[in-house]
């Protein structure tokens, strides 16, 4: 699922059905931390776990920043993610993102 923004400026989004490998990004490594912990997983995917949000930049396209939180209890595995262009905060955003997924796993639940 996507959602454009609706304020005006530059924005980036993704097509729905539009693919790139699940190892790079940040839904990807959030993904992935819903999986048992493995001695391969990226950074990105223990940073997942540890604080319950990741960030990547530039792995998918070049100048792209995403920041993504795993969403437990869908029913395929999934992510709530932030991709943008521009100078946001990680920081700021990962929590947030994070506090969505969970309030959205409430409500699946």
């Amino acid at each position: 699922m996507v959602a454009e923004p609706t304020t005006p400026g530059t924005w980036f989004t993704q097509r729905v059905g539009s693919q790139h490998p699940i190892g790079r990004g940040a839904p990807g490594a959030a993904i992935a931390s819903l999986e048992p912990p493995g001695p391969a997983d990226r950074a990105a995917v223990r940073q997942a776990r540890e604080l319950g949000w990741t960030i990547s930049s530039g792995e998918v396209f070049e100048g792209v920043t995403s920041v993504a939180a795993p969403l437990p209890g869908y029913r395929t595995p999934a992510a709530v993610a932030v991709t943008f262009v521009g100078d946001l905060s990680p920081q700021e955003l990962g929590p947030r993102i994070a506090a969505t997924s969970a309030r959205i796993a409430r409500r699946l639940g």
